[in-house]
This record gives C-alpha cells, sequence and structure tokens, in this order.
C-alpha cells in the first residue's frame, strides 16, 4: 500500500495582491494590455473587471485558505468620481470585492492622518459632511502600519494596528503592513499634510523582526 504523497498534510493557501487602486472605479478610457497579452484588446482597468479577476481566481481554492491584500495607495489621487466624495467610493468598491488588509501607503496620508482614520473607522468628513446624505460606514478590511507610530507617544503605539493574523484551513497565517519612507528625488513632491507632520516613520529594518511574535501570538 502507497503511503500518502509529501503534500497531503500541508496548507495550499493563496494569497491575492494588488495596489496603486488610487480609486479607479472606471475604466480610463483606451486603457489596454499590449497586443501581445491580449490580440483582442479589451478595455482593462476599473473596480469591476478586478472584482472578475478575483472572483474568477479565488474560484480555485477553497473560501477560507484565499485572502485578498493590497500594498497600499488605495486612496489618494483619485479621478473625479471618488476624489469628489474623498475616496468613500473608493473604500466602498474595496469593501464589495472582499479586500482583507491592506498595508498604507504614501498616499493615504494626503488628507492628513485624522482623514486616514475615518476612512478606515468610518462617519462624516469634518467639511463637506455626508455627501450622499448617508452616514460613510468606513473599511470593511483593516489597514496595517506597523512602522508609522505618533512622533510623541510615549508608550510607541501605532497609529492604525501593525499586525493582523487570519486562519486559512486550520493554520494561522500572519500579516505585517509596512509603510515606504519615500527617500527618491521625486519624494519632495509628495503631499504630506501638516497632521502628518505628527506621525514619524521608524527604521524599516527594525520594526519587522519585533513584529513577527506579536503576529504569531494573536489568531482570530
Amino acid at each position: 500500500m502507497l503511503g500518502a504523497p509529501a503534500w497531503a498534510d500541508s496548507l495550499h493557501a493563496q494569497v491575492l495582491s494588488f495596489n496603486d487602486y488610487h480609486g479607479h472605479l472606471e475604466v480610463d478610457e483606451g486603457a489596454t494590455l499590449t497586443e501581445t497579452q491580449d490580440p483582442e484588446q479589451n478595455l482593462v482597468g476599473g473596480v469591476a473587471n478586478l472584482a472578475t479577476t478575483l472572483n474568477a481566481l479565488r474560484s480555485d481554492v477553497y473560501t477560507d485558505q484565499s485572502v485578498t491584500v493590497a500594498a497600499g495607495d488605495l486612496i489618494g489621487g483619485s479621478p473625479f468620481l471618488s476624489g469628489i466624495f474623498h475616496d468613500e467610493p473608493s473604500v466602498d468598491s474595496l469593501n464589495a470585492i472582499g479586500l482583507d488588509f491592506s498595508s498604507v501607503g504614501n498616499h493615504e496620508f494626503d488628507e492628513g492622518t485624522e482623514e486616514l482614520l475615518r476612512m478606515q473607522n468610518g462617519g462624516c468628513h469634518p467639511t463637506d459632511g455626508c455627501g450622499n446624505g448617508e452616514n460613510y460606514d468606513g473599511a470593511d478590511f483593516q489597514w496595517l502600519a506597523a512602522n508609522v507610530v505618533e512622533r510623541d507617544s510615549e508608550t510607541g503605539e501605532t497609529l492604525l494596528p501593525g499586525t493582523a493574523v487570519q486562519n486559512m484551513g486550520g493554520v494561522d497565517v500572519g500579516f505585517i503592513g509596512m509603510t515606504w519612507k519615500p527617500r527618491q528625488p521625486w519624494s519632495a513632491r509628495l503631499v504630506f499634510p501638516p497632521s502628518s507632520s505628527a506621525m514619524r516613520s521608524k527604521r524599516r529594518t527594525k520594526r519587522p523582526r519585533s513584529y513577527r511574535t506579536r503576529a504569531s501570538s494573536q489568531s482570530w
């Protein structure tokens, strides 16, 4: 009698990832792949195409063995349709497509740290109110920022959670969100409003190591 194959006791987990969504709810006019990639030259981009692609990929695995994450810049620098409503439509669309976690990119700070927290937790805009006449409910997914802490914090508490753990097929899988501190020449042109000056980024080489232990001790 033959024994079980080597992979029988292993977990095959699917991690789907994207970044730089920037509130692109609609397909950009004329946006296509190369003719080699797509000879039919179908229009690409937009939340409908993103959702269709994610759902097609998820159909190949068990529901509890797939997680969808993003690498930041989900909001900020957005087209009119999302930007005019302070990117609330962007977050609503990401809720609808089933995003689980995202790190925080530099554009998440475009309107300041308080606005980023509103994007996460919900509530009406402090100046423009509830643009659609209803309260904004916030993100169903969790932004993670392990290396962004309040400048005057005595405890080193992060602005947003640094880690999260998801159980995938009976195995706890940890995620650590890191915010890249721009060092390129063009970083001087990025938008960092005054409220962001209350934050500082710790050296990215020092934080992940300590967060590995913290992530492994969490469970859902």
